[in-house]
């Protein structure tokens, strides 16, 4: 330990360190009003500040016990104990009264001994998680207990000396937010140049190509959905049941959730298969997302919230799938899109959606062309996801130095231009 720091609990830097409580409130309701005050759960607190977009309101017999526990106020610091979000950590943004669900643990710094940005940093470091959630208890669901935190050791500074490590990481932060934020800025306009490409490409092509309805070139077969009761197998079989959850974002399936039905299944629901030369479509729920199946899971069992294009002799897959990426398909889509407890596109509706067809020849060498820019745009993406890991690894080193003591005033060199 570095020279003048002392070595001390948490409990002995905060004034309190409490959760929220057990009770469950009589009603909890979607949007505030009178006399309703907020419940922040688990779910609302990131690492990057609180999400209250999702958040509910109780009544004040139900707030004011919860309350009169905890009384959180403007820079406590909120960690998840257990949920989804187990470990996260952000300071507390509310300034009117609210009340906290068991699953979060709030915190208030003792500002005679420590700077509640320190405490903060802290907490977010692998120094201090791995003192708190690396002691996590239960068997079904795991959590972090109030002893473990209030036992968790941090090593402290003077007052002076917490203020200049705060800064510097201020600083060093500031400048990896600004990059992250300029490498997902040049991610998206990739994005949107490639959006624009098509949209320019498939309007032209209206000029030199005849304009069809789907229909008019595919037949449209639904899915089908397993019978009432029976559960889709994690263990593999030879029948594979794709679902819209494993569509992907870049048109094909992710493998690692697909789950699978029985011999006996499939031969109930054989006929509602898809084919690597298909182009799938999701029409419920989730509207519009399209691809092409790999060939592992040519003739796999099609979800009932789906369909495939069956297309006509003399048409691309590849290039139908490029239209269905293009503003004009999204905007077609929603038309024909009715708006019930779920959204659903009809088939009758799908069919009615229309596109230019040049020859096959001419949908080849655009589909050559649309790979091309789709390829470069997934390279940046890529080169977005590495930056994103390798400054969110750089924050890790720079609260790993300030917390054992090593980090000077030069740290924000340490990043790249």
């Amino acid at each position: 330990m570095k020279a003048g720091w002392l070595s001390l609990t948490l409990s002995d830097v905060c004034t309190k360190i409490t959760d929220g409580t057990h009770h469950s409130p009589k009603t909890i309701f979607a949007d505030p009003g009178d006399g309703r005050f907020l419940y922040v759960t688990s779910k609302n607190v990131r690492n990057d500040g609180l999400d209250l977009c999702e958040v509910g309101y109780i009544s004040r017999a139900d707030h004011d016990p919860i309350f009169s526990r905890c009384n959180p106020e403007l820079g406590d610091i909120l960690l998840t104990k257990d949920g989804a979000n187990t470990g996260n950590v952000c300071p507390n943004t509310i300034e009117e009264p609210f009340s906290l669900l068991s699953s979060v643990c709030l915190l208030k710094p003792d500002r005679s001994k420590i700077e509640p940005q320190y405490l903060l940093y802290y907490l977010q470091s692998e120094i201090g998680l791995s003192q708190i959630v690396g002691q996590m208890t239960g068997a079904a669901i795991k959590r972090i207990i109030l002893k473990t935190i209030k036992a968790a050791s941090i090593q402290l500074p003077p007052l002076e000396e917490q203020r200049r490590i705060v800064g510097v990481l201020d600083e060093a932060f500031a400048a990896i937010a600004t990059a992250t934020a300029n490498a997902e800025k040049n991610l998206a306009n990739a994005r949107e140049l490639f959006q624009g490409f098509l949209e320019t490409t498939f309007a032209k092509l209206a000029d030199e190509a005849p304009v069809q309805k789907i229909a008019e070139i595919a037949e449209i077969k639904g899915g089908k959905r397993v019978p009432k009761g029976y559960k889709l197998l994690s263990e593999p079989t030879p029948y594979a049941y794709l679902t819209v959850g494993d569509f992907t974002d870049d048109g094909t399936i992710d493998p690692s959730g697909v789950r699978f039905v029985s011999a006996e299944i499939h031969q109930q629901i054989r006929r509602y298969i898809v084919r690597e030369a298909d182009l799938y479509v999701s029409i419920a729920g989730t509207i519009g997302r399209t691809g092409i199946v790999p060939p592992k899971f040519d003739g796999a069992q099609l979800t009932e919230n789906a369909c495939r294009l069956v297309f006509k002799q003399g048409m691309s897959n590849r290039f139908v799938y490029y239209f269905t990426k293009s503003p004009s398909f999204a905007v077609q889509a929603i038309e024909q899109t009715r708006t019930a407890a779920q959204p659903k596109l009809a088939l009758s509706r799908l069919e009615k959606i229309t596109l230019p067809v040049p020859k096959l020849d001419r949908q080849l060498e655009l589909v050559s062309k649309f790979n091309t820019i789709e390829n470069e745009t997934a390279s940046l993406a890529e080169v977005c996801l590495q930056k994103r890991a390798a400054f969110a690894a750089l924050r890790q080193a720079l609260l790993h130095r300030a917390f054992s003591g090593e980090l000077t005033a030069a740290a924000p060199k340490l990043l790249p231009a």
